[in-house]
């Protein structure tokens, strides 16, 4: 632990110190590799007694091993660009994980983009069934409707026959009555004749016999 007074590095000095970038060593600060306060200032502030620590973990790593000391962790670091425009660090596994995360969210998207599909091609045949069902109907409508109308033609021509017949009759009926009434006349006249015939002188009758 550090003691009050303990000088405290920037991360520039710090970097001068091991012969790394200062890019680096913020990385490392970030991942929690090199151990750092951070002050009101945001700004990253590593004791020396870190400094040494570092240098012994650089002193001890293979030979032929280049790059940044991991400190004793074996995972690697991959970087990449935030939404906002900043870079962050994540260990090779945590990558793979957000990557096959990723690819998985992916999937499922085609696949519900295929349901929908699916479904979208099912309610189109619905919909075509629906207005196969619709035309059959309207067809049935208008022929319902063009017999009605027949029927309806029919029966009016039938009513005008009968009104027809009816009047003729009506006809029929006064001439009837008018002939009857002729013949009651004529009876009438005839009955008359009789009465007039009969009360002639006998001779005179014998002559128009004769006659």
């Amino acid at each position: 632990m550090e003691t009050p007074d303990e000088r405290l590095l920037t991360a520039a000095e710090f970097a001068s110190e091991v012969n790394l970038s200062d890019r680096q060593i913020r990385r490392l600060v970030r991942s929690g590799r090199i151990q750092a306060q951070i002050g009101d200032d945001r700004v990253a502030r590593i004791p020396m007694s870190e400094l040494a620590r570092f240098r012994a973990d650089m002193s001890v790593r293979p030979s032929g091993h280049s790059g940044t000391p991991l400190s004793g962790r074996t995972d690697t670091m991959a970087t990449y660009v935030r939404a906002d425009g900043h870079r962050s660090d994540m260990s090779a596994d945590s990558f793979v994980r957000l990557h096959e995360r990723a690819l998985a969210l992916l999937e499922q998207e085609r696949q519900e983009r295929q349901v929908a599909q699916n479904s979208a091609i099912q309610l189109q045949g619905q919909l075509q069934n629906l207005q196969h069902t619709l035309r059959s109907y309207q067809r049935a409508l208008t022929e319902n409707a063009e017999s009605l109308a027949e029927r309806e033609s029919l029966r009016i021509a039938a009513e005008k026959q009968v009104e027809e017949a009816t009047q003729e009759r009506e006809v029929i009926q006064n001439e009837r009555q008018a002939l009857l009434e002729n013949l009651k006349l004529a009876q009438d006249k005839v009955s008359w004749l009789e009465k007039r015939f009969n009360r002639l002188p006998r001779w005179m009758r014998r002559w128009l016999d004769v006659g």
